[in-house]
Order: structure tokens, then C-alpha cells, then sequence
């Protein structure tokens, strides 16, 4: 978390979880420890596309397209179910914290904003790639008005649900995108003399390897500024006993 963003969060948090309410709170230390039944599912396009496409991104476009069209906040905050519950368990700096539905989404973006801010002023267009239905590009172009916001998804309900959300929004565009095509036709379609940040956000985790993301990313590296994945990586946890079940 960066230092701006965990601030926040301590500030909101309702108070410290102890390591041992961890099994409360979440089912995967009994899933990691063996003591339920639980077989590691396999990423493939079909597996992504029937949790996805055919059961999430359905889910929100149902939602969105009754009884009137809604927000893009609304829709996240169906899609997490927040109405459901009155607080979460998160994790920063190593620690547990319970904190009120009402904030996950703030300090969410937060950490967005803390992570692209840096390197949106050297940029005119922004490129997500694996976007869902545009929630993030959405959160950014709330906070950046003046750049032009492309998203590609593989998911072709992800697709019609960000149609419906940003038809009035001309500066986002979310359009047929898969990782594993051997070129990215979407940035293609950015302005010719654009300064491009490509970014990922919990999409290239879907992946078995991220060597066909490069391989089609590299013809456009001359057009690109900067890349940002903002992704679950090993590396980032320590060997306490919370690390190492993230890192499991």
C-alpha cells in the first residue's frame, strides 16, 4: 500500500483484526491448511469466460439495465456486494484491519490514484488492458478529466455493460480485447502522436504467463510512456505467517 493511501486506511480502519480471526473473515486459511476440501481451479479462457462473462459481468449488466440505468460506482458496489455486509477485513503493512463497507471503495481508488499519479502528467491517453467494465478508467477520469481513457476486455458482457455506463462519456471507450492475441489492435487505435500508460489491474493474475503480453507489447513500446500492473506479485510478502498464506 502506498505510504498516502495506508494513512488513510488506519485512519478509517474500526479497529486491528488479531492473526487468529483470520478463519472469520476469510476461507482460505482452511483451504490452504487442508483441513476443507479445496483443488487449485485451472486459469483457462473457458474458466475465466464461465466465472466471468456468463456469471459476474452478467450479474452487473442485469443490475445496470434495471430498472434504470446506473452509475459506475453503483454498479461496484453491487458487484462486491457491500449492501450485504456492514464491514471488511483488509490487509496493509502486514497487519489486519476491520474497516466499513462505505470505505472499500474510497481506499480503493486511493490506492489507484496514489499508484498512477505520479506519471499521468507526462501522459494524454490511457490504456487498460483486461478492464472489466471500466471501473478503474472511470475512478481515473473522475480525477483526470483532460486524458482520453481506452479499455479492452475479453469479456463481451463486461463490454456491453461499460456501452451502457459510458455512452455519455466520450473521453472512455472499453472495446473486445484477449491477451493471449498476438497483436493489441486497441492500442493501435490511440491518436497517432499519443503518449501512451498502458496499465493492468488484477488481469495478467488470470494469465499462466505474461511472456504472449510482452511479446505483443513490444512492437508498441516506442509509443508507449510507461507501463503500470498493478497485480499480485510474490515478491511483495514477507516470510511472517501472513505472508507466506498470501504468497500461497
Amino acid at each position: 500500500y502506498p505510504m498516502a493511501g495506508m494513512i488513510s486506511l488506519l485512519q478509517t480502519a474500526l479497529r486491528p483484526i488479531p492473526f487468529d480471526e483470520l478463519p472469520a473473515w476469510s476461507p482460505w486459511p482452511l483451504r490452504l491448511l487442508g483441513t476443507v476440501e479445496w483443488i487449485t481451479p485451472i486459469r483457462t479462457e473457458e474458466k475465466v469466460d464461465r466465472e466471468y462473462d456468463k456469471d459476474e459481468y452478467l450479474r452487473c449488466l442485469n443490475f445496470a439495465r434495471e430498472p434504470a440505468p446506473a452509475t459506475p460506482d453503483a454498479v461496484r458496489a453491487f458487484e462486491f456486494r457491500l449492501a450485504e455486509r456492514k464491514t471488511f477485513c483488509v490487509s496493509a503493512g502486514g497487519e489486519l484491519y476491520e474497516i466499513p463497507a462505505e470505505r472499500v471503495m474510497p481506499n480503493d481508488d486511493e490506492l489507484l490514484l496514489e499508484t498512477m499519479r505520479p506519471l499521468m502528467n507526462d501522459v494524454d491517453t490511457v490504456v487498460e488492458l483486461g478492464c472489466g467494465y471500466g471501473i478503474n478508467l472511470w475512478a481515473l477520469k473522475k480525477a483526470f478529466p483532460d486524458k482520453k481513457y481506452f479499455g479492452g476486455e475479453y469479456s463481451p458482457n463486461a463490454v456491453a455493460l461499460a456501452d451502457l455506463l459510458y455512452k455519455n462519456e466520450p473521453s472512455i471507450s472499453v472495446e473486445p480485447f484477449n491477451f493471449y492475441d498476438q497483436t493489441y489492435a486497441l492500442l493501435d487505435r490511440c491518436p497517432k502522436d499519443a503518449r501512451i500508460l498502458v496499465f493492468t489491474r488484477h488481469a495478467i493474475e488470470q494469465l499462466p504467463s505474461a511472456k504472449s503480453v510482452l511479446a505483443a507489447l513490444q512492437p508498441h513500446f516506442p509509443r508507449i510512456a510507461a507501463v503500470i500492473h498493478l497485480e499480485p506479485v510474490i515478491g511483495n510478502y514477507d516470510d511472517s505467517l501472513l505472508g507466506l498464506l498470501m504468497q500461497r
